[in-house]
């Protein structure tokens, strides 16, 4: 049994949107970004914020508050509000945003970002600068952004959402062994070994 995500996504349908891959499918998953939490900024409290948003939707035209929300503070290199492109990585950024307690010099660290002429509205140059500080992993952990498309590549990275569980396969159990006839008819019984006897045999 594949390995199974949950996530939480921003312009998912226009909204943000809880949904759920299994790894190694059709699903266009190119690997992982792992933000730089602390005791004081978790994986946790991220998550915690990001699930609080599901179901909130655009007002159109990619118009939507969290491009606002860090336009306010001058957070990228330039207004992203009506989002240039599509806003899914602005909203994991206003995630780590909220769950700094809205200190924009955690949340850029957090993220990975610089704190001039930053990019990180677009899902591929959040690639580029979390994979700068080798946080690019192949495996998920909860709290990871998950990046999908065709390729680690500009114009080829589409989405990014945020790890929100990860559901590791369960071990098959193992198969219960057949009893054996006997000489002379019927099933022999199953054997206990005590083991601190076994030199007497």
């Amino acid at each position: 049994m594949a390995k199974k995500i949950t996530t939480v996504e921003g312009n998912k349908g226009n909204k943000v949107s809880k949904c759920s891959y299994t790894l190694g499918g059709k699903n266009n998953i190119l690997g992982f970004l792992r933000p730089r939490y602390d005791d004081e900024v978790t994986a946790e409290k991220t998550i915690k914020w990001a699930l609080s948003q599901v179901g909130t939707k655009e007002s159109g035209n990619n118009h939507n508050k969290y491009s606002k929300e860090l336009d306010a503070i001058n957070y990228y290199n330039g207004k992203k509000d009506p989002a240039e492109a599509d806003w899914c990585a602005i909203f994991q950024d206003d995630a780590a945003y909220n769950a700094a307690g809205k200190d924009k010099e955690k949340a850029l660290y957090i993220s990975c970002e610089p704190e001039k002429d930053n990019c990180g509205a677009s899902c591929y140059y959040q690639y580029v600068y979390f994979k700068e500080h080798k946080r690019f992993f192949k495996e998920p952990k909860v709290g990871d952004r998950v990046i999908f498309g065709t390729k680690l590549a500009k114009k080829c990275i589409k989405h990014i959402g945020l790890v929100v569980e990860v559901n590791e396969p369960k071990p098959e159990p193992e198969p219960t062994p057949t009893p054996k006839p006997t000489p002379g008819g019927g099933i022999a019984p199953a054997t206990n070994y005590n083991m601190s006897e076994a030199g007497k045999y």
